[in-house]
């Protein structure tokens, strides 16, 4: 039996725009709280969809009162003017991960404002989650992120992209994936075989997802016990730690 600390890398509150989901922090710590989480870190969706300022401050004001969650801060790099106060406060403030998503804001990953706001993380040192879900945006994040030494952690990779994942992070030691679509037990094993259990980082991405497939995933996968420990909670442990 599976005895370990539970930490979701990835999770949201607040309005989702998209889609009708109950996205109020009460319900995403009762959902956590169900599935045996012991803690989760998590964004505003107002940071990701409406102003990133102003969502970093609900993010930090929803995690100082609901203890389980921890504090992830984003930017939004199309409003990017090299805002290195907002990248300070993140370190001064307790923020454990910054985190992106070209995916809802339509910007690419070849982007003078993102490599402006890499450079500024790498001097901060705080681990970056950025979305690559579609072939090549892998290969591009590697690609920018060579010249850097912060953790990487590359979110929405799904059995299409798994192969271009794995051969980066062959690559680069620096690069992690995180799990919530990496829907199959077999998925899991053949990432920990070729990359190494301790790349991978499990996120729910609740409430968008539901928790139980991407957390049977690892908890069913062939692979050894103190394999899944570290999936589930413990690598994630660690790179938040090495920050601070």
């Amino acid at each position: 039996m599976l005895i370990s600390r539970v930490i979701d890398a990835n999770a949201f509150f607040g309005t989702y725009p998209k889609r009708k989901v109950d996205g109020s922090p009460k319900s995403l710590v009762t959902l956590l709280k169900k599935n045996g989480v012991d803690l989760a870190l998590a964004v505003s969706m107002k940071g990701v969809f409406y102003d990133y300022r102003e969502g970093n401050d609900e993010t930090l004001r929803i995690c100082s009162e609901e203890h389980m969650l921890l504090p992830v801060g984003t930017i939004d790099p199309r409003r990017y003017y090299g805002d290195k106060g907002e990248i300070e406060r993140f370190s001064q403030t307790g923020f454990k991960l910054v985190r992106l998503f070209p995916e809802y804001q339509g910007w690419p990953i070849d982007y003078a404002p993102l490599k402006m706001l890499m450079r500024e993380i790498d001097d901060m040192g705080m681990p970056l989650m950025i979305t690559a879900n579609a072939y090549g945006m892998s290969t591009a994040i590697a690609e920018l992120h060579s010249s850097f030494s912060f953790p990487i952690i590359l979110a929405s990779i799904g059995y299409w992209t798994m192969s271009e994942a794995i051969a980066i992070m062959k690559h680069s030691e620096k690069i992690y994936v995180e799990t919530h679509l990496v829907d199959s037990p077999d998925g899991i094993k053949i990432l920990c075989e070729e990359a190494g259990a301790e790349r991978l980082v499990f996120g729910s991405n609740l409430p968008l997802t539901y928790f139980l497939g991407p957390f049977l995933a690892v908890r069913n996968s062939d692979i050894t016990e103190s394999d899944k420990r570290l999936i589930l909670g413990g690598n994630i442990e660690r790179l938040v730690a090495e920050k601070e």
